[in-house]
């Protein structure tokens, strides 16, 4: 829950301001904005109340790449290097392990719908992120966008705000212009300040076709953000850059699937505003505290591009300027949305102390004021509600507490330890979860779990040919085509656990035959 009244959070801020201002202070807070920064508290704020956190306060880090419904799978064993995307997703071994175990069982019943989603957000939250992208739901024959604990791009929940849009799948010229009527439709829509467009995703000359084709229909315009942008040459990026276009960069994924990522010398050169994102777990980081350290190997392994401050600006305040939310988001100063992270002290670079964090080492998150995740040491000097307390859990050893509870949240009764336990029980033995099958564990089965059967929401999924449903709440629900009889889901998935490491984890990263060998010392290093 929220603090009432005016309090501080006293600590070593990084405001990532237009001066790079660091200050050891107090960050004073009041409901959900934050009312300043101060070395020492002003005579009129001398008698709040102020939480030590012994700690380094940065800006809630903001993810703007990402298709959360499938976050509980695990990195994918990709078996070859791929020219474009729509040779892996064409891949049964793809099918069978990532997409017909989501589409074929998860999304088919309400209960492991309700765990997916609620273990999902708990899984973004844990890992630092304050607001995401890409998690939509139907409701009857509508998509909405679920707005839960964590702030959702899509749906951001307050009306200073603009609603991003976003996008999966590539604008087709021949045939059916639908795609392209409904981009210059986002184009020409004034309320429309940002447009998540997956764009160029592969490296070969036939995928680079979808940026000629933009370009020819003059689309590459301010609000659109290329996310991924793989197959753009210099020239591109220049271009994209003059128009005052963005770029949404995920260089784990990109390596994991294509074993090249974006030329950052050109990235640089351009001066282009681009964010970091992490994609999705089967080829992608399980949060930004990953995938930023994956983009600093890949920035050393480039000849040390970006400083570390450059990148920590990238999850920051350069995902609100891409939303255009950077007046009320991305920074800590005065009047600025109290989404806030805590990390614990241990480097005198405060970009290096986050870059290097992992997430035992976060010791407080704020959304909108609430304290949502966080050591419980901090976690217990924030008032909880009475009918859904503070929940236990363990990261890497560290005691924390959770607290996703949210007004009018149809999953509130339900805890991330169970949504954590749930899917892992459930992804062990999917046919029998299916089948409802006797020796099913009775306590995550579908059929005796009626108190979370009534939600009715499913889930939207990726493979849908129309997720740029995802941007307009109303549109006509879309029937995916049946799955291909000669091909069946796997029927036992480990859950992608919400911390990185392990030896399972690292065992997969060390085969993965694309990755670079410099990201897998980094990885095991980091993590081992």
């Amino acid at each position: 829950m929220r603090k009432s009244g005016t309090w501080a959070l006293r600590g070593r801020i990084v405001t990532l301001d237009k001066n790079s201002t660091v200050l050891d202070g107090f960050v004073i807070i009041k409901e959900e904005l934050i009312v300043g920064t101060y070395e020492n508290l002003p005579e009129q704020y001398s008698t709040i109340e102020t939480i030590a956190t012994d700690g380094v306060i940065y800006p809630g880090m903001i993810d703007l790449h990402n298709h959360l419904a499938y976050n509980m799978l695990p990195l994918w064993q990709v078996p070859e290097n791929y020219e474009n995307r729509d040779q892996w997703r064409a891949n049964d071994q793809y099918k069978a392990s990532v997409s017909l175990p989501i589409k074929e069982i998860i999304n088919k019943h309400q209960t492991s719908i309700n765990y997916a989603v609620k273990y999902v957000e708990g899984k973004a939250i844990l890992g630092g992120i304050t607001s995401g992208q890409g998690l939509g739901f139907y409701k009857g024959d509508s998509v909405n966008i679920y707005q839960g604990a964590m702030r959702n791009v899509e749906a951001p929940g307050n009306p200073s705000l603009p609603a991003a849009i976003g996008n999966v799948n590539d604008m087709v010229l021949k045939g059916d212009k639908s795609t392209l009527e409904f981009f210059k439709s986002v184009m020409a829509d004034s309320k429309i300040k940002c447009y998540l467009h997956h764009l160029c995703e592969g490296r070969d000359k036939a995928t680079r076709v979808h940026y000629q084709n933009l370009k020819d229909n003059n689309l590459i315009q301010k609000k659109l953000a290329g996310v991924h942008s793989l197959a753009l040459n210099p020239e591109d990026i220049n271009e994209m850059a003059a128009a005052g276009a963005k770029i949404v960069w995920s260089p784990y994924s990109n390596l994991l699937l294509y074993g090249k990522t974006l030329n950052l010398a050109a990235l640089k050169d351009s001066k282009i505003l681009f964010s970091i994102g992490c994609d999705w777990s089967p080829s992608g980081s399980k949060n930004l505290l990953q995938e930023i350290k994956i983009a600093k190997q890949c920035s050393i392994d480039q000849g040390n591009i970006f400083s570390n401050e450059e990148l920590v600006r990238a999850v920051t305040i350069n995902a609100a300027k891409i939303l255009e939310w950077d007046e009320y988001l991305g920074s800590v100063q005065a009047n600025q949305i109290s989404d806030l992270v805590v990390l614990k002290n241990q480097y005198e670079d405060v970009y290096e102390n986050l870059i290097n964090a992992k997430e035992q080492d976060i010791d407080l998150v704020l959304v909108d004021g609430i304290a949502r995740y966080g050591s419980a040491k901090l976690m217990e000097q924030f008032p909880e509600d009475s009918n859904y307390p503070q929940e236990k859990i363990e990261v890497n050893g560290a005691k924390k507490k959770m607290d996703l509870y949210a007004t009018n949240l149809p999953l509130n009764h339900i805890t991330f330890s169970q949504s954590w336990n749930g899917l892992k029980t459930i992804l062990k033995d999917l046919a029998a979860f299916d089948k409802n099958d006797p020796k099913f564990p009775k306590e995550y089965s579908f059929k005796s779990q009626g108190f979370i059967e009534n939600t009715g929401f499913s889930l939207v999924l990726e493979d849908d040919d129309h997720s740029h449903s995802l941007e307009t709440h109303g549109h006509e629900k879309h029937v995916t085509d049946a799955a291909p009889k000669d091909i069946t889901p796997v029927n036992s998935i480990l859950l992608d656990e919400p911390v990185a490491g392990g030896k399972t984890y690292l065992d997969i990263v060390n085969n993965e035959l694309n990755l670079p060998a410099s990201i897998k010392t980094m990885l095991t290093k980091t993590y081992g």
